[in-house]
């Protein structure tokens, strides 16, 4: 409830967009070998509330749907 704007903004962009940055720069070399993984790390704590890591769940449970749109979108290209 106290969170500010610019944290919790400031955690999805650190935990949720980095992954997208970091697969658009890496499709075209892994397209090229052929596929491959992009690996992101994640925590219970989005998935269920675990008092105390407020904000945080809220930007992994983000990271975990940017990773499944990921790789429904990178999938064809043998992209995981």
């Amino acid at each position: 409830m106290e969170t500010p704007r610019a944290a919790y903004l400031g955690a999805i962009d650190i935990s949720a967009y980095t992954l997208l940055g970091m697969a658009r720069r890496a499709r075209t070399l892994l397209a090229k070998a052929g596929g491959g993984s992009v690996n992101a790390m994640s925590y219970y704590g989005g998935e269920k509330v675990v008092p105390g890591y407020n904000v945080m769940g809220v930007a992994k449970a983000a990271l975990e749907t940017t990773a499944r749109y990921l790789a429904f979108e990178l999938g064809p290209e043998k992209i995981r």
